[in-house]
């Protein structure tokens, strides 16, 4: 009996601080490419961070400055250290066929192209440059 609680327990204290990973927090800001001007036109929208190597993803909602803070599972706890994949999620919209403001490349992680570094410290700040969708030919 007291074999089988200790295999019980063990992941528990892994998952909720006991020797788990140490998260630290992320703050940035979502940049136009075509000027590095905040892309305040995403308020509304989503950064999202993937880590293979923590089978983890954190995400935070664009703000209307462009900046944004990540949470994994309270707000701004952040993400453990490492590298990480990353998205861009333009904000909803109410419309049948929304206007993309974003290529959408970057609303997948296979795609995007974009990275972010997380390092054991107290804050970690990163900017997210993006580009606007290319006119159709």
């Amino acid at each position: 009996m007291r074999r089988s609680a200790f295999y019980i327990a063990l992941p528990l204290a892994t998952l909720f601080g006991c020797g788990g990973p140490r998260y630290y927090p992320i703050e940035g800001q979502v940049v136009w490419a075509e000027t590095g001007t905040a892309a305040i036109e995403l308020k509304g929208g989503f950064v999202e961070f993937e880590s293979a190597d923590h089978l983890l993803s954190g995400r935070g909602e664009i703000g209307p400055d462009g900046r944004f803070q990540i949470m994994t599972v309270k707000p701004n706890d952040g993400l453990p250290p490492g590298e990480y994949g990353v998205v861009v999620i333009q904000p909803p919209s109410q419309f049948e066929k929304p206007e993309r403001l974003i290529d959408v490349k970057y609303e997948r992680f296979a795609h995007s192209g974009l990275k972010a570094q997380v390092q054991a410290r107290s804050k970690n700040s990163v900017s997210i440059t993006v580009e606007r969708p290319k006119p159709k030919s």
